[in-house]
């Protein structure tokens, strides 16, 4: 309260009169030492369930923990006066400050904690105090736990309130945990907002968190529309019929439904085979995979694959160098708008051998034991590994590995060739083979030959 000194016309009047213009202009000078403010005492309590800036979480409950320090608003008579914790006991909160704005005894007071918390011009709490969040629960202590009481003024000297004032929270809190039903959602941004689709709050996560604590006016039989972003795919919820007391402390798991639209992929089958050509060109096989929606697709083969196979990541175009089987998968990823439940598909390829063949130039040969060694063609289409034999040595031999055969007497032999399967031929026929006869040369001869002169006239 401002204290006046009041003076009598007279008094005032002669003090002028003794003064020179000079003095009076130096009276107006002089400062103003009039008391600013009354100062101010007070208890205030904040209950054993009281929920502060040092919110901590246990269970299904908060710890309160009301600290020195922390800032209160005492508002009366359209004036915002902040206050300070000095110490806390037993639920109970001495604040002390300075009171201002010409209190008198008995004046309406309006205590709200925190004192951010307050309009300066409303003196009441903020209108959009909720609008923006950040999802930690320490925040919420110390921006958006708000309580408030009222009271009177006790004002004397000093000030303080009449009775015990008790202040109670105006705020629910909800821990949100998000969930699309299987996997956590790890939301950079969560809204929520009320059934006529009119944004209560903005929760923006740093870094992206699937728990997010949150402050919320109370409602009764309230829809809530929520909506959570991650990266560039969306999810939402909405819930109907919801209460929210003040005080409370609420947990809830809410199961999100992705916006974007459901996708699949698949190969049309999930098995297949080929034969291996000796033309490498013709070593290709190309299966594409069945999108629905814009996913981008990459093909890629198992590295273990036995076929020496290698893939174009684009194209699914599969080229191969031998025999084998290989594994081919298809990935799409998600897009803005499509995702997909299963990313994968996958199918074998088994490339199977070639029909190779093996024939002999003819099906039979005569030599005479004077000939000397010879080889019959042996046409072999494949990469199969040949071996000769004779059935009667006495007659001929052949080179088991060049099928060369050498003449040892007269008589016949029957000369076989034998395939095995090669590397990417498999023979359905495995031998073949040739007659050989082999004869003594003539020993008859004309009489010339034994150098004998004849006579035409004898």
């Amino acid at each position: 309260m401002k204290t006046t000194k009041i003076f009598t016309i007279a008094a005032w009047a002669l003090m002028l009169s003794a003064c020179s213009s000079n003095e009076i202009e130096q009276i107006g000078l002089q400062p103003n030492n009039k008391t600013e403010g009354i100062p101010f005492t007070a208890t205030i309590s904040i209950g054993e369930s009281a929920t502060t800036r040092a919110l901590s979480e246990s269970g299904s409950t908060l710890v309160p923990s009301w600290e020195k320090g922390d800032k209160v608003a005492l508002i009366h008579n359209g004036v915002n006066d902040e206050m300070e914790v000095q110490s806390v006991y037993n639920g109970i909160a001495t604040i002390t400050g300075t009171i201002n704005g010409d209190p008198v005894n008995g004046d309406d007071v309006t205590i709200i904690y925190p004192s951010s918390a307050v309009d300066e011009t409303t003196k009441d709490i903020k209108a959009n105090l909720l609008a923006v969040q950040d999802g930690k629960l320490a925040t919420i202590a110390e921006k958006y736990d708000v309580r408030k009481g009222t009271g009177k003024l006790n004002v004397g000297e000093t000030a303080s309130l009449q009775g015990n004032v008790s202040l109670a929270n105006q705020l629910a809190i909800v821990k949100f945990t998000l969930t699309d039903g299987t996997n956590a959602i790890n939301a950079t941004e969560f809204t929520i907002k009320d059934g006529s689709d009119n944004v209560i709050t903005t929760v923006t996560s740093s870094p992206a968190a699937s728990d997010l604590c949150v402050a919320m006016a109370p409602a009764s039989a309230a829809t809530f529309n929520f909506a959570a972003t991650v990266g560039t795919e969306a999810y939402t919820y909405t819930k109907a019929g919801v209460t929210l007391a003040a005080g409370s402390y609420y947990q809830s798991s809410i199961k999100m439904t992705s916006n974007k639209h459901a996708g699949t992929i698949e190969f049309s089958k999930t098995a297949d085979s080929q034969t291996w050509s000796a033309t490498a060109a013709d070593n290709t096989y190309q299966l594409a995979a069945t999108v629905t929606g814009d996913g981008t697709v990459t093909y890629s083969v198992n590295a273990d694959n036995t076929c020496g196979a290698t893939i174009n990541a684009s194209t699914g175009a599969l080229t191969f160098t031998k025999v084998g089987t290989v594994t081919v998968t298809a990935t799409v990823a998600d897009s803005e708008t499509y995702t997909y439940a299963s990313n994968t598909a996958t199918y074998t390829l088994t490339i199977n051998k070639a029909e190779g063949t093996i024939s002999f130039a003819k099906d039979s040969e005569s030599k005479l034991t004077t000939d000397a060694p010879f080889t019959i063609t042996l046409t072999n289409t494949g990469d199969g590994s040949v071996s000769y034999s004779s059935d009667k040595t006495s007659v001929a031999e052949v080179n088991t590995s060049t099928g060369e055969v050498t003449i040892k007497g007269a008589g016949t032999a029957t000369i076989t060739a034998t395939v095995t399967d090669g590397t990417n031929y498999t023979y359905a026929t495995k031998s073949v083979a040739y007659s050989l006869t082999v004869t003594l040369p003539t020993t008859g001869g004309s009489i010339e030959d034994y150098g004998v002169e004849t006579e035409t006239n004898w």
